[in-house]
């Protein structure tokens, strides 16, 4: 039976991001939770490590078509690649339940309370991870298929939906189990009531026809990654297939149009960078390509120009991917024997919009738009509209396209702003201030979508409070952990105070490379955490 709950378990999580039924994920959590609350911690560990890791293998089979198909490497790489990343992620989930079992079997607090703070406090880490962090395939993102549910990312933000979701799981498991606690059940319940209450009224008020307007075109020219891996071969053919996308994008009135991300075949210099070929422009143009300065340093970016060919910005891309874009440490040495030159892009750390003829645009580029805490700076700092431009190429004919989509309907509630999306091969399209794609285009096709995208500022709750619920979580979790590993003696208050000082002393030293965008500094900070947390709760007797 515990083998039965826990593929149970895994097969709900797993399709819940597979097919459009994200509903799932609200029981996904439940047959799991169901076998481990009366377990001992390591044990939990084991039987979520193992449940969670199917459930991201089958999730994430897209994977091996990146690494097999377009990186012309042996299947077993691709499956070896695969189950070292789900490993990696199961740690993260194994990790949270065996910390609230702990906690529920020292301090007697709720396991079903104490599972949903711990999960939505770890997701909450894997976004901020060390080795470029990968927030890929959480649980809050399947709620994009639940559009009435989905409105509550504007209060708690994509972290605060992963709660609400353990927090079901658990209910759904106190009524089998009174152990978990009945408050958990009603909190499930109530919350789901007064989630539902709030997204009915908020879709009910919505109507776009109420917010002013802009036209914007995403061309989707369909280049196959071979061609595009040999861009300056076939620069002529690419640019062919853009202008004619173009040319019609003008003919239509398009006040933007937006190309994907690396479309345009030639690379840019930095300090004089110029746009040959486009065809005819619109008022306002973005056109992704590679950029290269002095010192031989590449940039994943987007340019944008307005109708007279003048530049009126750029954005490079801040949030890279790691073993692609560059290596992360400590792998940097390794790497560049086996793959000479891998990882040679910069990072961009520029989260401020670019206002053109009165409209403030900003640009994520490829997977950093996956990430809650960059759209919401660049709306904090006056964003109207969001642009993502990207190539899913990589993904095949697959289920990551659609799940990369599908964050950037989250990310569009969250901050109350439409996302505006033009990919190479698909999936391009536009999400509006509460969620709903619009004008979704099919893979590997050449399309061009021409519409009018809603404007809107609003201020949402998460906007204003961040990531407040997975914060507190984290906070209840270390109160937790002070209370059980008390200093009782002279050498338990030496080690918690050392600790704590390296912890301190990691985050203001790292802290300036943060802000740099240097995502090194956030893995070696992160060790440093590590080792200030065993030595400050380093106790005797326990």
């Amino acid at each position: 039976m515990t083998i039965f709950l826990c593929l149970l378990s895994a097969a709900l999580l797993a399709a819940s991001q597979l097919t459009p039924w994200g509903f799932l994920a609200l029981f996904g959590y439940a047959p799991l939770i169901y076998v481990t609350y009366h377990r001992q911690p390591a044990k939990v560990f084991k039987i979520v490590f193992w449940t969670t890791v199917i459930q991201y293998m089958a999730s994430l089979y897209w994977l091996i078509i990146a690494i097999t198909v377009f990186g012309n490497l042996h299947l077993a790489i691709g499956i070896v690649a695969l189950f070292l990343v789900s490993t990696i992620l199961a740690c993260y989930i194994a990790g949270a339940a065996m910390l609230a079992r702990y906690l529920n079997l020292h301090l007697g607090w709720s396991y079903g309370w104490l599972f949903a703070i711990a999960l939505s406090a770890t997701e909450y880490l894997r976004n901020y991870g060390f080795i470029g962090a990968f927030p890929w395939g959480n649980a809050g993102n399947s709620l994009a298929t639940v559009p009435v549910l989905l409105q509550g990312a504007s209060i708690v933000g994509v972290y605060g939906m992963v709660f609400y979701i353990g927090l079901v799981g658990a209910g759904i498991c106190a009524l089998k189990a009174p152990a978990l606690g009945r408050s958990v059940f009603w909190a499930a319940l109530f919350s789901t009531l007064g989630l539902s209450t709030y997204g009915a009224w908020r879709l009910y008020n919505y109507d776009h026809f109420d917010l002013p307007a802009v036209k914007i075109a995403l061309l989707q020219g369909n280049i196959e990654q071979g061609i595009k891996n040999q861009a300056a071969l076939y620069s002529d053919e690419i640019l062919e297939r853009y202008q004619s996308l173009q040319e019609e994008a003008v003919r239509q009135g398009a006040q933007i149009s937006i190309w994907p991300e690396t479309a345009y075949p030639y690379r840019l210099l930095t300090e004089k960078p110029r746009l040959e070929n486009l065809g005819p422009l619109a008022p306002i143009n973005i056109i992704g390509t590679i950029a290269i300065d002095r010192s031989n340093q590449f940039y994943n970016s987007a340019y944008i120009l307005k109708q007279n060919g003048e530049l009126a910005g750029h954005f490079a891309k801040s949030h890279l991917v790691p073993f692609g874009e560059y290596v992360p440490w400590p792998f940097g040495s390794v790497v560049d024997r086996l793959v000479p030159g891998l990882g040679a892009f910069g990072r961009g750390v520029n989260l401020n919009p670019i206002k053109v003829d009165g409209l403030s645009l900003a640009i994520t580029i490829c997977y950093e738009g996956i990430f809650p805490e960059i759209g919401r700076e660049f709306v904090k700092n006056g964003a109207e509209l969001l642009i993502n431009i990207t190539n899913d190429a990589w993904y095949g004919y697959s289920a990551g396209p659609y799940q990369h989509l599908a964050m950037y309907q989250l990310r569009s509630v969250e901050v109350s702003r439409s996302y505006a999306r033009a990919t190479n091969t698909g999936v391009s399209a536009w999400v509006d201030p509460v969620g709903y794609l619009h004008q979704s285009t099919p893979l590997y096709e050449e399309a061009l979508v021409v519409a009018d995208v809603p404007i809107s500022t609003e201020t949402t709750y998460y906007l204003r409070w961040g990531d407040i619920v997975p914060q507190l979580c984290l906070l209840l979790l270390f109160i937790g952990l002070m209370i059980v590993r008390r200093p009782k003696c002279t050498a338990d208050w030496i080690a918690m105070f050392l600790g704590l000082a390296i912890i301190l002393a990691a985050h203001v030293y790292f802290k300036p490379m943060h802000e740099a965008m240097q995502e090194s500094a956030l893995t070696k900070e992160t060790l440093f955490w590590f080792l200030g947390l065993l030595i400050g709760f380093r106790r005797k007797g326990h």
